[in-house]
C-alpha cells in the first residue's frame, strides 16, 4: 500500500468513527430496554398470571434471543470503534522497532543482543496483528447479509416486545 491509499483510509476511518459511536450508543440503549422489557414480562407471567417458573423462564429465554443477537452487533461495533487506536499503536511500535533494528552500525555482542531483542519485539507486534485479525472476524457480523437481516428482524421484534410490555402494563394496572 502506498502512502496516498493509507491517508485515504485514515480519512475514511475518521469520518466513520462518529457514526459507529452513535450506532453503538443507540444499540446499547435498545439492548438495555430489551432486558428491562423481558424482566417485566417475566414478572408479569410469573407473579401476575401465576405461570409456573419453568414456563415463565422458557418464554423469557425465547424472548431474549433478539437481545442476544443485538448484543453481537454491539460487541462488533465496539471492536470496530477500537480499531483505529490499535492500528496506530501497532504502526508506531513497528516503526520504532524497525528504526532501532536498522540503527545499529557496529556488530558487537551488545548490539547483537539488542538486535535480537528488537527482532523479538517485531515478532510480538506481528502477533498483535494476528490478534487484530481476530477482531476482524468479530467485525464480520456487520458485513454478513444474513446476519444483517437477522439484526433488522431483532430490532423489529424488540419494538414489538416493547409494545407488548406496554399493553400488558396497562392491563396489569386496570
Amino acid at each position: 500500500m502506498d502512502k496516498d491509499t493509507l491517508k485515504k483510509l485514515e480519512k475514511l476511518l475518521a469520518k466513520l468513527m462518529p457514526l459507529v459511536g452513535s450506532a453503538t450508543k443507540k444499540l446499547r440503549f435498545l439492548i438495555l430496554m430489551g432486558i428491562a422489557v423481558i424482566l417485566w414480562l417475566f414478572i408479569f407471567m410469573f407473579v401476575l398470571q401465576k405461570m409456573t417458573l419453568g414456563w415463565a423462564l422458557g418464554i423469557s429465554v425465547v424472548l431474549a434471543l433478539p437481545v442476544l443477537w443485538l448484543s453481537r452487533f454491539y460487541f462488533a461495533l465496539q471492536d470496530l470503534n477500537d480499531l483505529p487506536e490499535m492500528i496506530n499503536e501497532i504502526k508506531t511500535d513497528l516503526t520504532s522497532s524497525l528504526q532501532a533494528l536498522t540503527s545499529t552500525k557496529k556488530v558487537t555482542a551488545v548490539n547483537a543482543v539488542s538486535g535480537a531483542k528488537d527482532l523479538w519485539e517485531i515478532r510480538s507486534l506481528l502477533s498483535n496483528g494476528r490478534e487484530m485479525l481476530g477482531d476482524y472476524v468479530s467485525i464480520a457480523v456487520l458485513a454478513n447479509p444474513l446476519s444483517l437481516f437477522l439484526g433488522v428482524l431483532s430490532v423489529i421484534s424488540l419494538f414489538a416486545l416493547v409494545l407488548l410490555g406496554i399493553v400488558l402494563g396497562i392491563f396489569a394496572i386496570f
